[in-house]
């Protein structure tokens, strides 16, 4: 997966090159970097768990290698290397005569030639958007490979042919004969003159195995008639059907044409084939969240590519696996906001809410996710995972608590200013109408008057003097600033029935909403400098 133009089906397209069992491939100038065909073009793939034809030494084992998991590269061969290491090295170069070569490349740089035949036995298949190929007995579709009787289809086709010649009825066509005639003249004005006279015919010719006549049908009706989801699945099972054990599967744009549930179906099953032969291998694109979510974090590899052309791929932390499973559209954003926890995930969701309907333009259509830290050091430590991937990270996190921040690498850090937390900080900074919408929230609880309680003891008064009040009249009994510092706190430290104020969903939806119903009172205060740049982050151009 990755941003358009990374080089995500490039990748694929060079997996299949290398391991074509086609013997021409064509290839042009436009296919070197830069058009520059000085510098040929070479494609390498190690290859584990090759065929136990290849391992003789009349084929290619005196070019065997040992892979290095580890280094993700190749050495010599020792004698008491593990079968599993055992690797064949392919190697695939076009130079400007545009021929290409395949090669077994051994030590040394030793080089033994690798025929179409024996690239067929690697069992290398691409699954492509154009299917209907696939779907009928035309000449290279995987039909005619499992049948393998080229010759007895023609020989059917030329009959059927015949006899549909036969009884055609060639008086109903008068407008075709008309034509003829027309092209018949304006031939001989050319001096191209007609033995017997034009006439429309049935052409045998134009019915044979080449063309695909003979195709799949479910009943009556083509199975080329069928929506482009519906041939994908044939295709693949025809491709199922055909491949041997073990092998290579590649699919570009693995979500074309499916719904959800048959995306999910088809990667299952493509999944179980790979679990069930240990040389088999499925590699495909993505856009979907549907299909990240169904894979391993392990298994999600990140392309990227810079100004210069140099293409990345990085594979996802384990540390980032609930993200495929919560957030997997956030995988395919262009920036991660990382929110620390709970509350402040639902804050962001609200300011969402409310600056699309200011000017038109969501977090998403801005190219940005939102996701739900978890809290504790776990934001910093997922933000520096997505800044390994590529992503445009910030993390929107309060500043009361040690959160190992160095974790988050060199993501744009949104935190409070003055150490506090999200309660702390907007409780001082409020105009004091806002102040008092807070403590309307805050009392709006079954345990309010365990709240008061708290608060007049925060702010050194008797209970009694705010039992009966409302909460506009705290602030001509009560220190406004000893006031913020109790809300703040108490909010906090989450004392009394229920535990945490504002620490849930609810919360956090309650704090934004107050925050935008006073925006313009917050002008110039430390809440709304750290908003608008989380705004500044979100948006960017």
């Amino acid at each position: 997966m990755g941003p358009g133009d990374s080089g995500k089906s490039t990748i694929l397209e060079a997996i299949e090159r290398v391991l074509s069992p086609r013997w021409n491939l064509t290839f042009e100038d436009t296919d070197f970097w830069n058009g520059d065909v000085s510098e040929p073009i070479k494609f390498t793939a190690y290859l584990t768990s090759p065929p136990e034809a290849f391992l003789s030494e009349l084929k290619f084992g005196l070019c065997l290698m040992a892979y290095d998991e580890d280094s993700g590269d190749v050495a010599s061969l020792q004698g008491d290397e593990e079968a599993d290491r055992i690797a064949l090295v392919v190697e695939l170069e076009v130079g400007e005569a545009l021929e290409p070569t395949w090669n077994v490349i051994g030590e040394g740089g030793a080089k033994r030639a690798i025929s179409a035949g024996d690239r067929e036995q690697l069992g290398m298949l691409r699954l492509r958007d154009y299917v209907d190929q696939h779907l009928g007995w035309a000449r290279g579709s995987l039909l005619t490979k499992m049948t393998d009787r080229k010759a007895t289809v023609s020989a059917l086709l030329a009959k059927a042919a015949r006899q549909a010649k036969g009884g055609l009825d060639t008086a109903e066509l008068d407008d075709f004969s008309a034509a003829a005639s027309q092209v018949q003249e304006a031939a001989a004005k050319l001096g191209v003159a007609s033995k017997e006279g034009l006439r429309p015919h049935l052409d045998v010719g134009s019915l044979n195995a080449a063309a695909g006549a003979l195709t799949l049908h479910d009943g009556e009706i083509p199975l080329r008639r069928s929506g482009l989801g519906t041939r994908r699945l044939m295709a693949v099972a025809v491709q199922q059907s055909v491949t041997e054990a073990g092998g290579l599967t590649l699919v570009d744009e693995f979500e074309n044409g499916l719904e959800p549930y048959r995306i999910r179906q088809l990667l299952r099953a493509l999944r179980s084939k790979v679990r069930a032969e240990a040389s088999s291998q499925l590699m495909l694109t993505t856009h979907s969240p549907v299909v990240i979510s169904e894979a391993p974090a392990s298994e999600v590899a990140v392309v990227r590519m810079d100004a210069n052309g140099s293409v990345t791929v990085a594979y996802a932390a384990d540390a980032v696996r609930y993200i495929n499973k919560k957030y997997p559209e956030a995988l395919l954003s262009r920036r991660v906001l990382v929110a620390e926890g709970l509350t402040e995930y639902a804050f962001c969701r609200r300011l969402d809410e409310e600056w699309e309907e200011q000017d038109g333009e969501s977090f998403a259509y801005a190219g940005t996710a939102v996701v739900d830290g978890g809290g504790s050091s776990k934001p910093a430590t997922l933000c520096g995972h997505l800044r390994d991937l590529g992503y445009e990270v910030a993390l929107f996190a309060d500043s009361d608590k040690p959160a190992k921040l160095t974790r988050a690498k060199d993501s744009t850090l949104l935190l409070w200013e003055g150490k506090v937390c999200t309660e702390e900080r907007i409780a001082q900074d409020l105009p004091d109408d806002g102040l008092v919408e807070l403590l309307d929230l805050a009392l709006e609880h079954r345990d309010a008057n365990g709240r008061r309680i708290l608060l007049a003891e925060a702010v050194g008064v008797e209970r009694s003097e705010l039992k009966d009040l409302e909460p506009r009249e705290w602030l001509d009994r009560v220190d406004t600033a000893r006031l913020r510092d109790a809300i703040g706190a108490c909010a906090k430290a989450g004392k009394g029935k229920g535990g945490s104020w504002f620490k849930d969903e609810q919360g956090g939806t309650s704090l934004a909403s107050l925050v935008l119903r006073h925006w313009s009172g917050l002008e110039g205060t430390l809440t709304r400098a750290n908003l608008e740049a989380l705004r500044a982050f979100v948006k960017v151009e």
